[in-house]
């Protein structure tokens, strides 16, 4: 019990950070952007269709609000405190560093998605007179959006860890993996993606729905791939991402007799 509540402190603690420093305004203008995008290049009358809901989720949102989201946040869970030099109150407090690293990075992952949730449901708003959104699939593509992007800011939390260049690897992750291998033809290869399990979401969802210039991006998509099936992948990486963390941080701790702290 007294772990969870130095879990749960840690964590309320990272979720303010994430919501009162200067990242915010950037964190905020990323979750925006392609709503400021809709509002500015929206046509008079209803011209638009579903399409482009698809379209502006699948390279909006997972690309860019769920994808750069990451890159930063991620990195930050424990690199603000490495880089700041706060690393020594990880050593002489009575809290495990692993369960430090979960609490702050479910606290970054938490603050951040509730940006996501608010953009993409004005998003849907703005757009509720040019095409009908049901609601199982707003709430279902937020699902995916936020989903993505935990798992996305997991590997780069553990990949600082590694490296303290891990913004500029998380950089090459995702324009060599994320933008390129997630939308060659079905080979088997694009699974490895992130993106590509969050687009079979996405298009299991929209149904027989109009996807137009989307489905060039989604040539990736086997048949027999199901929704089902692409949560589960997104939840094990998640799952191996965290653990992995937990041992690197575990191993690579150095005690400190309580004489110093």
């Amino acid at each position: 019990m007294k772990l969870l509540r130095s879990m749960l402190l840690v964590g309320r603690h990272a979720f303010g950070r994430v919501l009162r420093t200067k990242r915010t305004i950037f964190l905020a203008f990323l979750c925006a952007l392609p709503l400021l995008i809709t509002i500015a290049v929206l046509p008079s009358g209803p011209k638009l269709k579903f399409a482009y809901w698809v379209n502006m989720v699948l390279f909006g949102y997972f690309h860019v609000v769920a994808g750069f989201g990451a890159l930063f946040l991620g990195a930050a869970v424990f690199g603000d405190e490495i880089e700041g030099r706060t690393i020594t109150f990880l050593f002489t407090r009575p809290i495990p560093r692993e369960a430090y690293f979960v609490a702050r990075l479910l606290g970054y992952v938490f603050a951040y998605a509730i940006m996501i949730t608010a953009s993409m449901a004005m998003l849907a708003f703005v757009l509720r007179d040019r095409f009908e959104i049901p609601g199982r699939v707003l709430w279902g593509t937020i699902g995916a959006t936020c989903g993505g992007f935990v798992v996305y800011a997991a590997i780069l939390a553990t990949l600082r860890l590694l490296t303290d260049k891990a913004i500029f690897v998380g950089f090459l992750f995702g324009a060599a993996i994320e933008a390129g291998l997630s939308k060659i033809p079905v080979t088997g290869l694009s699974k490895w993606s992130v993106w590509h399990h969050m687009a079979v979401i996405q298009w299991r969802l929209s149904g027989t729905r109009e996807v137009g210039d989307a489905a060039e991006a989604l040539v990736g998509i086997a048949p027999e791939e199901t929704l089902s099936g692409s949560v589960t992948a997104l939840a094990v990486t998640f799952a191996v991402a965290v653990i992995l963390g937990v041992l690197l941080v575990r191993t690579r701790e150095t005690r400190v007799p309580a004489a110093v702290g």
